[in-house]
This record gives structure tokens, sequence and C-alpha cells, in this order.
């Protein structure tokens, strides 16, 4: 700051700036210093003369409970110091208070050894709407918890994870990888794959291991009785062998008229309990062989849902209620139950176009 350039008017503001900074210093004596607390004076000529100071205002700690940087601000007149305490609020919220300087007393003397002055006791912390809008001064903000609406899936039955695990472990049994299968099954129980392999490795991990054992099990079984079919099934002959020309058949007998097959008492049983589903509208006789020869063929349950011109859920739960008679304690369909199944919807599709003919 250089006087010589000043104005004879600047250099009475001037004047009368320090004078009122003499003034403030001598009310600041007196107060407590926090830990680390400094002064800086800023004068301006022709503007206002700014001390800026972390001493507590004991006026503002008795009214509002905390303590926080003070700014000093002294007019060109001379007149009552104002003390603008800025106290820190959650984020963006900002309080100021207004309040007039105390009297002068004498200044407390600090001792001569360097021993930094006592801490100021913090006063409690305000309680109900205060409380909630205020974080502690020196802290930065904390966030304000947020409650949010997820909506949250539908919860697991046994049957689904009885599907789960019969799908999973029918590809696995033919040879597909663990990947392969949970993308093929997860559509047919309308669920992602991440969530069925989640909810296998969870929870029906040993039980999908049973089933993979029971169905490679079962196609080893078939393995073996084809190659016994293949063993004794007659040699060629070879080329240089003389080939025998067979006797002239005899005229075949008139083929009886055809008949209906028989159904088996399961298939009787699988076929009443089909029944007892009919009626149920949207569903007929036919509807229900599609639906059980589709899955069967491997179509995926939107595929099928788009052909048959239903919702695939709807489409899922009648699939369910139609297996539910062909399977076992653990809720897997059996091998013969699945035929059984088919032939019985067949011979339903074939009395009810008896009936309309």
């Amino acid at each position: 700051m250089n006087l010589d350039d000043m104005s004879i008017d600047d250099l009475k503001t001037f004047k009368k700036s320090i004078a009122v900074v003499e003034k403030a210093a001598d009310v600041l004596a007196d107060l407590p210093a926090s830990d680390g607390g400094e002064v800086r004076i800023s004068l301006q000529p022709g503007e206002r003369a700014t001390l800026t100071t972390a001493w507590v205002m004991p006026a503002a700690g008795e009214r509002d409970g905390l303590g926080g940087p003070i700014l000093i601000e002294v007019e060109d007149e001379p007149r009552d110091v104002a003390a603008h305490g800025m106290v820190g609020g959650s984020g963006d919220l900002q309080r100021h208070c207004l309040a007039e300087s105390p009297p002068a007393e004498p200044a407390a003397s600090t001792p001569e050894t360097g021993a930094s002055p006592e801490a100021i006791p913090r006063a409690e912390a305000p309680t109900g709407e205060a409380a909630t809008a205020a974080d502690p001064v020196g802290e930065p903000p904390r966030p304000r918890a947020t409650v949010s609406s997820v909506s949250q899936p539908e919860p697991w039955t046994e049957q689904d994870e009885a599907y789960l695990v019969e799908l999973v472990a029918g590809r696995l049994g033919e040879g597909d990888t663990r990947k392969m299968a949970l993308e093929q099954a997860a559509p047919l129980i309308g669920r992602t794959a991440s969530a069925c392999d989640f909810r296998l490795r969870s929870r029906l991990e040993d039980r999908l291991q049973k089933a993979v054992e029971h169905q490679r099990g079962e196609r080893a079984k078939r393995a073996a009785g084809l190659a016994k079919v293949v063993a004794e099934a007659p040699e060629k002959p070879s080329m240089g062998a003389k080939i025998a020309e067979p006797p002239a058949p005899a005229p075949a007998p008139a083929p009886p008229p055809p008949a209906d097959n028989p159904l088996t008492i399961a298939q009787r049983s699988i076929l009443d309990a089909v029944r007892r589903l009919s009626g149920r509208k949207g569903f007929d006789a036919e509807i229900d062989l599609e639906i059980v020869e589709g899955f069967a063929r491997g179509t995926k349950t939107a595929a099928l849902a788009l052909d048959l011109d239903l919702d695939a859920p709807l489409l899922l739960a009648r699939f369910r209620d139609l297996t539910a008679c062909i399977r076992d304690a653990r809720g897997n369909m059996t091998i013969d139950g699945q035929a059984d199944l088919m032939k019985a919807l067949r011979h339903r599709v074939k009395e009810a176009r008896g009936i309309a003919a």
C-alpha cells in the first residue's frame, strides 16, 4: 500500500479504518482463540477495512450453540463493530447471525511459556429441525439418506426350482456346457441366466449334480442297449458268397380294420388328470398337445407363445399344470411319464375331433 498515491479523502478514510480496526482488536483480545487461529487485515482505499479471524464470539455461541469463523467488517464511519458469524450448514445451507460486540474488558494474559490456550468446549448440538439442518463446523457435509422404491423380482417357488434343475440337468446330461444350459433354461422360467446360475450355486448345486448323474446314467443305459442291439444284428454276407434268393412270399391276408391302440393304466390316469384341467379359457386339446410337443422339441417359450398367440407366463403355467401328473417326489419329470403324457394328449385330440365330427 503506497500512501503517496492516496488522496486526502483516502487518507482520512484510511485513518478512520485504522481507528475502528484498533477498536475491533481490543474487543477480540478478550476472546479465547481456537488452535491455529490467525488474523488477517485487509485495507483498501475507498473501501471497507476487513479483519478476518478464527476467534469465536461468545454472544453467537450462547445463542446458536455453534462456533465458526468470524468476519469483522468495519464501515467507513466509526461505529460499533458488526460481527457476522458464518455457521456452516449441510451442503448449500448457511445461516448468518448479526450481534453487537461485547464491551471491551482487560485482555487475558497468555503464559510466556508459549502454551496454546485451552480448546473451547463445544456447546451441545441443537435438537429437532436445527440438528437435521446443520452439520458440525469443520466437517464436510454428510450425505442424506434417501429411500428409493426398487421393484423386487418374484420369489422362487419349489416348482420353479424343480423345473430349473430339470432343464439344466437335461442339457448338461446331453453334453452342453453350463452356460449354454442356463441360456436355454432361463427364458423358460422367465428369469435371467445369471439369476438362475446364482440360485443353483447358492441352494440347488447338490440337487443339480444328482440330477445330472441320473441323466447321464439313463443316457449310458440307452447307449448300452443300442450297442447290444448292434452286436446282436446278423453280419452282412461277404461279397464273394452267393446270396440265396428268398422264397416267394405268400399272399398277405387282408389287414384288419385299424383300431385305436389301447391306453395303459398309467396313460389313462394321466388322461383323467388332463381332462380335469380342460374347460379353462383359451386352451383346448390341440393347444395342450402343441404346448407339450413344442417344449419337447426345445422351442423357446417366447417363440412358442408367439406361434400359439398366447402370453408367455400363461403358456408356461399351463405347461406346468399339464406336467404336474408326471413328476416324481423331487419335482422332476420322468422319461416314461413324458411319453405317456404325449400319448394321452394325442388320444384326447382324437376324441375331440370325433365329437366334433
